[in-house]
């Protein structure tokens, strides 16, 4: 559906936390198995995203997260040459030079997100190729 309908790809798209096609996927999957499994105890789609939230918290978009960096991360990552990111919809997203980037796959209101940074914050990498192990 998504490859075929451009409508049902935006929706999807609008509350996943990427816009890759196979996040995109993965997250329809989730829904409408999910859907499957609660239709006849589901009251509402606020209901089916609560659920979705709990049971799959990393593929949803975290729209009212207002999380920053640390400072000192902020600092770190400003050193490393072509190296840039972004909190877009709740998420990390990276990009060094033109032709690798990622997502870290925790929100960045997790504790998860939080160990991320005091690795960063504890190994200071200064170059990318350090950098990259943490990222991964």
């Amino acid at each position: 559906m998504i490859l075929i309908d451009d409508k049902f790809k935006t929706l999807i798209g609008n509350i996943c936390f990427s816009n890759d096609i196979d996040k995109l996927e993965a997250l329809a999957i989730l829904i409408l198995g999910h859907w499957g499994d609660k239709k006849t105890t589901l009251t509402s789609v606020n209901e089916l995203l609560s659920t979705l939230e709990n049971t799959f918290p990393n593929y949803l978009a975290k729209l009212n997260v207002t999380e920053n960096l640390l400072p000192e991360v902020e600092r770190i990552f400003s050193t490393i040459t072509n190296f840039s990111f972004k909190i877009e919809k709740g998420y990390f997203n990276w990009q060094y030079h033109d032709f690798d980037s990622g997502t870290i796959p925790y929100s960045v209101d997790s504790k998860e997100f939080i160990a991320f940074q005091q690795e960063i914050a504890s190994k200071c990498p200064k170059q990318f190729d350090e950098l990259e192990g943490i990222l991964l």
